[in-house]
């Protein structure tokens, strides 16, 4: 396989695991926190630093940080953030993430 293919399926591979998890969680809102969105979320962003590249690492981090504010922290479904520690918790999902990334 050529190496642009392999970069077409990891970023496919990793984007795909990230709607699939995402769709999981959603579904199990009620039951789980914003951290545990978090912790999936990291390790995802682990997975494709390390089996994709880091633009890929770096694209999820991102993806992960939209995903954890729109879905999984009060309000629900909008991208608002009404506490100081919330931010606090965005920020440290993406100060983590993209340091994992160097």
């Amino acid at each position: 396989m050529t190496s642009k293919r392999v970069r077409y399926i990891d970023w496919a591979l990793w984007l795909g695991i990230l709607v699939l998890s995402t769709f999981v969680m959603r579904g199990a809102r009620p039951n789980i926190e914003q951290a545990h969105a978090a912790f999936v979320y990291i390790l995802i962003v682990l997975g494709a630093t390390a089996g994709g590249e880091r633009w890929l690492g770096i694209f999820v981090a991102f993806l992960g940080f939209f995903a954890i504010n729109y879905f999984f922290q009060p309000p629900f479904d909008t991208l608002t953030v009404n506490e100081p520690l919330d931010v606090l918790a965005l920020v440290s999902f993406l100060a983590t993430a993209l340091v994992a990334n160097y």
